[in-house]
């Protein structure tokens, strides 16, 4: 008895030919989406960008003010130190004249 192989479909090229297009199709599809996605991505940075600029002045702005405020805090610190030195001197004088001392 002789066997037969069971008929087999072979791969043509046809077969190939319409299995690449496919493919192909598939990844166009997907670099199409990824374009688009992409697209969103950058306009979604530039928002950013655009927001950070806007934070930088403003924090530059602030840390300007606050040099400002330390300044005159700075300032009326020596005044109160000053004020405080002749305040004692007035107090040892006064010391001095009462006989406390």
């Amino acid at each position: 008895m002789v066997r037969k192989s069971p008929k087999t479909v072979g791969v043509t090229n046809a077969v190939l030919l319409q299995h690449l297009q496919g493919m192909r199709y598939a990844l166009e599809t997907r670099l199409d989406s990824l374009e688009k996605r992409m697209g969103g991505v950058e306009k979604h940075l530039g928002g950013l960008d655009s927001r950070m600029g806007g934070l930088e002045s403003r924090m530059t702005a602030g840390f300007t003010e606050v040099h400002g405020h330390l300044g005159k805090i700075d300032a009326a610190l020596q005044r109160l130190y000053v004020h405080r030195t002749s305040m004692l001197g007035r107090i040892e004088k006064l010391e001095e004249t009462v006989g406390v001392a």
